[in-house]
């Protein structure tokens, strides 16, 4: 069973490149994780984490807080909502909506069909990579998907 549990919060890098800090929001056979926008060269207090903005979200897997490469240091509940995507699911010949955890929630219109995503999960290297990319300048276009920016 994974130790992976939902409000943990997370570290990742290296004391010589920096940290960045996420949140697990549904911890489940995967993880939703959050990753915040900023890099920070040593370690902020809670209050100065909590509020950045998110710079990545999405569905990934525990494989790295399993390994203790993303380290869990607390477990903090949000300050504020989390507003979860919306995807998209074909079933019976139609394009369905659903809620982030792939409860059908009605059919999609022509716009959504062709708008949103179908559910996907991104290996949680992806995550750092394009955290460092961000920070480095080095974004690539294949992160654009778990970017909310």
């Amino acid at each position: 069973m994974s130790k992976v549990k939902e409000d943990d919060v997370f570290k990742f890098g290296q004391a010589q490149t920096g940290w960045g800090y996420g949140r697990v929001l549904i911890a489940d056979l995967q993880i939703y994780v959050e990753v915040l926008m900023p890099s920070y060269s040593s370690t902020p207090d809670q209050k100065e984490w909590e509020n950045q903005s998110r710079l990545l979200a999405g569905w990934t897997f525990d494989a790295r807080i399993c390994s203790d490469q993303w380290e869990i240091i607390d477990n903090v509940k949000a300050s504020s909502p989390v507003v979860f995507p919306f995807y998209k699911v074909e079933s019976r010949g139609k394009i369905w909506i659903t809620d982030v955890s792939g409860k059908l929630l009605r059919e999609a219109s022509d716009s959504e069909a062709s708008t949103l995503d179908f559910k996907f999960t991104t290996a949680p290297i992806r995550f750092e990579n394009a955290f460092w990319g961000f920070h480095t300048n080095k974004w690539s276009k294949s992160f654009d998907r778990i970017s909310l920016i």
